[in-house]
């Protein structure tokens, strides 16, 4: 009984230890190969729909060409037209 209250406790203490970390808004990410602090903002989540057919969308390359590529549509519930997800 002594070791299942012990290991409960310490589970406690490690769980709130982890709730803890890493609260600020700062996160170091890696971009274009270079490591680059940036700032983390908090966006509340909002249901969107997913169009059944993907859209053909143009997007540019690392080196600024222009590509055509498929593109996810989705809009929130509110909305009429979609939006493309590249």
């Amino acid at each position: 009984m002594k070791k299942l209250v012990l290991a409960a406790v310490m589970t406690a203490f490690a769980l709130s230890g982890c709730s803890t970390m890493g609260m600020d808004n700062e996160r170091t990410m890696v971009v274009d190969g270079q490591p680059m602090n940036v700032k983390v903002v908090n966006i509340p989540s909002f249901e969107i729909e997913v169009a059944p057919l993907k859209a053909v969308c143009e997007l540019s390359t690392a080196e600024g060409t222009k590509v055509e590529a498929e593109c996810l549509q989705y809009r929130q519930t509110y909305q009429k037209k979609h939006t493309f997800k590249r």
